[in-house]
């Protein structure tokens, strides 16, 4: 009989420390495009002994090593960006069109980076006209439908609205600001349930994808009307009430939102993750993505790369796994 230990130890820089011990096995499911491109922007050009650039691609190996370290589970998978056209853009073209062209030296090191979590023994999902977020959510669902508790390791606040403390539970580990968002800090950063927060960002939009939001609908606003009315469509059946709300300018809220509601429906369908992401070998994932440590083109990949420290740390890793389970 398998014998599950999922602890979760956080040691960040804030002093954050949690352990989570629990019959009930997790799934540890990993946002690979997010620490793909926080290792570009930190580690800048290393070369490897071929001439590569490959600086990003050891910056992940060094983030997935210490991530290794700090848990205790042994469900693993990585989700993937495929490319910036997805089901999103199909609705909105202007779609994080805003942002700039990836750089060439990153592109090139994502094919090698999904080779290199595949060589650690890692599985990973991705699927194209989708975001890695979609693919996160699909296997949070999945877990819970399957009795698995999910850690889903990302600084993206559109995970939030997945978050769950109910058991099977979801949690979310901010990898920016070393902190674990559970229902209780989501409601402390945006004064909303976790469940209401695909409203909270429909309502006051998202900068960084260009989601404009209602225009004139702040976070204040936004937080005291899902208090008031739920969700977003229990505020548009009440807007006669909203006058009445201790609230300053709530008189002229009203307009505001009349005027905003086609753009706080589409916002709402941007935010919205999906849970129905179509994707093989997902019906067991207790099976399927137990990590059974590095496989054997590791070596030969580590080897390439010219730095081997953290396939050595990902092997003691393991090992220890190993003799933790027998004991």
């Amino acid at each position: 009989m398998l014998v599950h230990i999922d602890q979760w130890v956080v040691n960040g820089e804030d002093g954050a420390h949690l352990k989570n011990a629990t019959e009930r096995p997790t799934v540890v499911v990993i946002d690979g495009t997010s620490m793909l491109h926080r290792a570009f922007h930190s580690m800048g050009a290393i070369r490897s002994p071929n001439g590569i650039n490959v600086g990003a691609t050891i910056g992940v190996a060094n983030q997935i090593t210490r991530l290794i370290q700090r848990s205790r589970a042994i469900h693993f998978a990585f989700a993937f960006d495929v490319s910036r056209q997805t089901f999103r853009t199909e609705l909105e073209p202007s779609y994080k069109a805003h942002r700039p062209p990836m750089p060439e030296d990153l592109d090139a090191q994502r094919s090698l980076v999904e080779e290199m979590v595949q060589a650690m023994g890692f599985v990973t999902l991705s699927k194209r006209g989708f975001e890695a977020d979609d693919v996160m959510a699909t296997l949070a669902s999945k877990a819970r439908k399957q009795g698995l508790n999910t850690w889903l390791v990302s600084p993206d606040k559109d995970l939030y609205q997945l978050i769950t403390d109910e058991e099977p539970s979801i949690r979310v580990y901010d990898t920016m600001k070393k902190r674990i968002m559970g229902e209780a800090r989501v409601f402390e950063k945006l004064g909303v349930p976790a469940s209401a927060a695909i409203d909270y960002f429909a309502m006051v939009g998202d900068g960084a994808d260009n989601i404009p939001g209602i225009r004139g609908v702040g976070p204040k606003a936004a937080s005291t009307l899902l208090t008031a009315f739920g969700r977003l469509e229990g505020i548009y059946q009440n807007l006669d009430k909203i006058p009445g709300i201790p609230l300053r300018g709530a008189k002229g809220l009203v307009r505001k939102l009349e005027e905003g509601r086609k753009d706080a429906e589409l916002a709402k369908a941007l935010v919205t993750l999906r849970h129905d992401v179509p994707m093989d070998e997902t019906d067991h994932l207790e099976k399927e993505l137990e990590w059974k440590g590095p496989s054997s083109a590791a070596h030969e990949f580590f080897n390439v790369l010219g730095y081997t420290r953290p396939l050595n740390d990902l092997n003691v890793a393991y090992e220890l796994r190993k003799s933790s389970l027998n004991t």
